[in-house]
C-alpha cells in the first residue's frame, strides 16, 4: 500500500515569524477531518478519525504550541492531551473537538507512539446563512486539514452522496483597469492524491465548449452551487472525493510596446473528501 503523505507548507502571517511549518500527516492508516453537525438549529464540532488499515491503532492528539524567537520557533510546553484513543480497522470515531485554543496552536498526532505530524487545531465556524435543512454536516476542510477556501455541505458522511453543495468562504476580486472578471471551475473526481490532474487551463477550455455538465462555474454573481456527484464511481468502502478548483483571473496585461492585450492566468487548488462505509455504533465515539 503506498503511504498517504499529505504535507503542505503553511506560513504563519505574522510579521515576527518568518519560519515556515511544515502540517500534514504521514500514516498508512489515519485520517482525520474536522466537521460541523447541524442538529436542529445547533452546530455541533466534530473530530472524525477513521482507520483505514486492517488493525487497530492506538492514537494520541497533543496540544502543540509555538512561540517566536525571532524568525524562528519554539514550543511552548502545555502538557495537555486532547484525546487518547484506540481506532479498530475500518472504524470511525466522532469525537467532540476541543475548545479554548489559540488561532495559532496545532495538534500533533502520535500512532502507536509514533509522531505522525502536525495539523492546525482551530476551525471556522459555518454562519447561519450557509445552512440548510437539506445538509446534515458542513466542513471548510478536507481531510487531514486541507483547507479548501470553500464551504462544503454533505447530506452524509458515511453513504456516497447524491449532491454537494460549494460556497464560496472568499470575495472574489471586482473588475479593474487591468481585470474583467475572475471565476473558479469547480470538478469532483473519484479518487485521491494519486490522481492525475488537469493543466491549468484545461477546465476553462471544455467548460467554454459546454462538453462537461459537471464542471460548475462559480464567481461573484453566483458564489454558491450544487455540485453533482456521479453515481457508481466508488466502492462500498472508504473512497475519497478530490475537489478540484481552477481559479481564473480574466483580464489583461502590457506587451512589449506597453499596450494593454488580453490575458488569462490560470491557478489550482485540491481538497479531498471522505466517503466512510456505514458504521456500527461504538462505545468510543457515536456513529455519524
Amino acid at each position: 500500500m503506498k503511504k498517504l503523505l499529505l504535507l503542505l507548507l503553511l506560513v504563519l502571517h505574522v510579521p515576527a515569524w518568518g519560519s515556515q511549518i511544515v502540517v500534514g500527516l504521514t500514516s498508512d492508516n489515519l485520517i482525520s477531518w474536522s466537521v460541523w453537525e447541524r442538529q436542529g438549529s445547533t452546530l455541533k464540532h466534530y473530530l472524525l478519525l477513521y482507520n483505514k488499515g486492517t488493525q487497530e491503532v492506538d492514537v494520541k492528539i497533543k496540544l502543540k504550541r509555538f512561540a517566536s524567537v525571532g524568525t524562528n520557533f519554539k514550543d511552548v510546553p502545555t502538557n495537555r492531551t486532547f484525546f487518547h484513543v484506540t481506532v479498530p480497522p475500518h472504524q470511525l470515531l466522532q469525537l467532540k473537538y476541543p475548545k479554548k485554543l489559540l488561532r495559532s496552536d496545532y495538534t500533533e498526532y502520535f500512532e502507536n507512539d509514533k509522531a505522525i505530524g502536525l495539523l492546525p487545531a482551530t476551525t471556522d465556524q459555518p454562519g447561519k446563512a450557509l445552512l440548510n435543512d437539506s445538509y446534515r454536516f458542513y466542513t471548510d476542510q478536507g481531510i487531514n486539514a486541507r483547507h479548501l477556501n470553500y464551504w462544503v455541505a454533505l447530506e452524509s458522511i458515511d453513504d456516497l452522496p447524491n449532491r454537494i453543495s460549494l460556497t464560496a468562504a472568499h470575495k472574489f476580486y471586482p473588475p479593474s483597469e487591468m481585470l474583467k472578471q475572475e471565476y473558479h471551475l469547480v470538478k469532483l473526481y473519484p479518487g485521491g492524491p494519486n490522481y492525475r490532474y488537469p493543466e491549468g487551463g484545461t477546465l476553462d477550455s471544455v467548460y467554454a465548449a459546454g462538453a462537461d455538465a459537471s464542471i460548475v462555474r462559480l464567481d461573484a454573481a453566483r458564489p454558491g452551487a450544487v455540485v453533482p456527484v456521479s453515481p457508481g464511481v466508488v466502492g462500498p468502502g472508504f473512497s475519497l472525493y478530490t475537489v478540484y478548483i481552477e481559479r481564473v483571473e480574466d483580464g489583461y496585461m502590457y506587451d512589449e510596446a506597453k499596450r494593454l492585450v488580453p490575458d488569462k492566468s490560470f491557478g489550482s487548488s485540491i481538497g479531498f473528501l471522505p466517503v466512510f462505509p456505514k458504521q456500527p455504533k461504538q462505545n468510543g465515539g457515536a456513529r455519524p
